[in-house]
């Protein structure tokens, strides 16, 4: 992984474009650890969601695999807390192989990146800046964090999940429980408003939000699959 994304970060300052690589589908085959990426430290982003059913995007109860979002937060706590490391951030993606007839559909995963222009270097120098969220139905007005303030806000559209039910739950590690698996990424609050405030008090690693609709994936990848949003993760000023 190291080598091949040292190859593109080379063939990026050759051709003086910035290229995107991700980890994707980090549990297909069980393939890749949360260890594995968190040590790559040339890697910013990997899948939190990708659309093909085989990808076993829960995990595992036996034997004990952690889901694509445990992943996600193991792999941040080990960077923040050992590692001296950057934040890994999420996208989701919809991994089509085929538009008719077999089960690996388009529409299941994407981004939204906000930008100021609609062309490729301004969208993924957005992207390697983390201002973007990962969706598979749900959609935001808006997700913006003041460091000053240490406070998470997140607005709600209601179009895409057609007005129904959200909830968000805020995730992360807290300082000195960084060594305990059960609370590493554990939900820190929840909120079932359209419009989030967040406080962080300081004593967080980071925090991510998942926002949940009620309302069914309509084009699932598991069976009970919700339509989502995952914001960032954030890392507070210490206070």
């Amino acid at each position: 992984m190291r080598n091949n994304l040292l190859a593109v970060k080379e063939q990026a300052k050759r051709l003086e474009r910035p290229i995107l690589a991700h980890i994707n589908h980090p549990n297909f085959h069980w393939s890749i650890t949360a260890e594995d990426i968190a040590h790559v430290m040339e890697e910013r982003f990997f899948e939190v969601y990708n659309g093909h059913p085989g990808i076993n995007h829960l995990g595992s109860e036996n034997p004990p695999r952690p889901g694509d979002e445990q992943i996600w937060d193991i792999a941040n706590t080990l960077r923040l807390t050992e590692l001296d490391g950057e934040l890994l951030y999420a996208i989701a993606s919809d991994d089509s192989h085929n538009y008719h007839g077999r089960d690996v559909k388009p529409g299941r995963g994407w981004i939204m990146v906000r930008a100021e222009k609609l062309n490729p270097d301004t969208l993924v120098h957005a992207i390697q800046a983390g201002d973007f969220y990962a969706s598979t139905g749900v959609s935001l007005d808006s997700v913006n964090f003041d460091p000053k303030t240490n406070i998470l806000e997140i607005r709600i559209t209601g179009s895409d999940d057609k007005g129904g039910k959200v909830t968000t739950k805020i995730h992360g590690t807290l300082r000195g429980e960084e060594k305990d698996p059960a609370k590493v990424g554990k939900e820190l609050a929840s909120y079932d408003t359209r419009i989030i405030r967040h406080q962080l008090t300081g004593k967080e690693w980071f925090v991510r939000a998942t926002v949940t609709s009620e309302n069914d994936h309509p084009r699932p990848s598991f069976s009970g699959q919700k339509q989502k949003a995952w914001t960032q993760p954030v890392m507070p000023t210490a206070k």
